[in-house]
């Protein structure tokens, strides 16, 4: 990302600043970042498969077994995606500085649009990087290391850098088996099994995975974690 800032106006590289400062604190853009499903991680989960729809289901059956049979009339409003967003003392400025930037830039609507796509894009990933940080162990992030370079890891590998990683951190691992922990880092997408033309199965990186890695250094989070 950074990179690709250096490489651009500097309006547009403050309107790419901006949106993503922007998104990263917008609830209703975060609740639409969080869309893995189901990631497990010893005995704890993470679900963030759209819980606003599930509440929006319970909702409609409790209209439904009030009213019965009856026939709704359709609500005189309008929908909140079809309206404005509503003043923010928060967001105003930030907007402002959006809007600046963007007139400054005066790019086409369609590169207007593609940019600012493509900056809600990355921010979406970093958020999804950002949550992956804050449950994966220290082991886990070595596992990806070696699954970053010309000669993967092993399924016998990885239980090997899990034994190591039990024996040092015993109180996380007492009810956290092998399956679980390899298992994790794929579920969330950053690394993939393949099985190799002699036969053996290895964890090689995704783009996720590699991008999740530059995630880290770009954030200063290369020290060593935990677990």
């Amino acid at each position: 990302m950074d990179k690709l800032l250096e490489n651009l106006p500097l309006p547009l590289a403050l309107v790419i600043i901006a949106l993503s400062f922007f998104f990263i604190f917008r609830p209703q853009i975060s609740a639409a970042i969080d869309r893995f499903r189901g990631a497990s991680f010893g005995s704890k989960s993470l679900d963030m498969s759209g819980s606003q729809a599930s509440v929006a289901v319970e909702k409609q059956k409790q209209v439904e077994g009030t009213v019965g049979t009856a026939t709704l009339a359709a609500p005189d409003t309008v929908p909140a995606s079809r309206m404005m967003p509503p003043p923010s003392e928060l967001y105003a400025p930030i907007e402002q500085q959006i809007r600046g930037a963007l007139t400054e830039a005066k790019l086409s609507n369609d590169l207007e649009k593609a940019w600012l796509i493509r900056s809600l894009a990355v921010t979406r990933v970093q958020r999804q990087h950002e949550i992956i940080y804050r449950l994966v162990l220290g082991s886990q992030i070595s596992l990806m290391l070696l699954a970053n370079t010309p000669n993967p890891p092993t399924i016998e590998k990885a239980r090997e850098i899990f034994e190591q990683a039990k024996s040092t951190f015993p109180a996380i691992y007492t009810n956290f088996k092998f399956d679980a922990w390899k298992q994790f880092p794929i579920n969330v997408g950053l690394l993939r099994t393949d099985v190799t033309t002699a036969g053996a199965t290895v964890l090689r990186m995704t783009p996720a995975g590699r991008d999740f890695l530059h995630y880290l250094v770009d954030n200063a989070l290369t020290e060593g974690k935990v677990g």
